[in-house]
């Protein structure tokens, strides 16, 4: 095994959930965020997810019509069944 071997794209956005949750190791969140320091790409992946959820954050159940909390019931219920 090599010792604190260098994260790539594929795993940042694999652990990225992990990382805005702070729950990655210490170790691991310092190779993501050496990562990050050098790649523009994964730094505005990092913007995007974070402007996603505060924008999914501020939804309230009476924003969504019948139809879209349907269709993102289904969403969820798949995206829970793939994991």
């Amino acid at each position: 095994m090599t010792a604190d071997p260098q994260m790539d794209c594929r795993e940042l956005v694999e652990r990225v959930t992990e990382y805005l949750d702070d729950a990655l190791a210490p170790d691991d969140r310092a190779r993501l965020e050496r990562h990050l320091a050098d790649c523009p790409a994964c730094t505005r992946y990092l913007e995007q997810i974070r402007v996603t959820i505060a924008a999914a954050g501020a939804l309230r159940d009476t924003d969504l019509d019948e139809r879209m909390r349907t269709d993102l019931g289904a969403v969820f219920e798949r995206w829970r069944r793939t994991r």
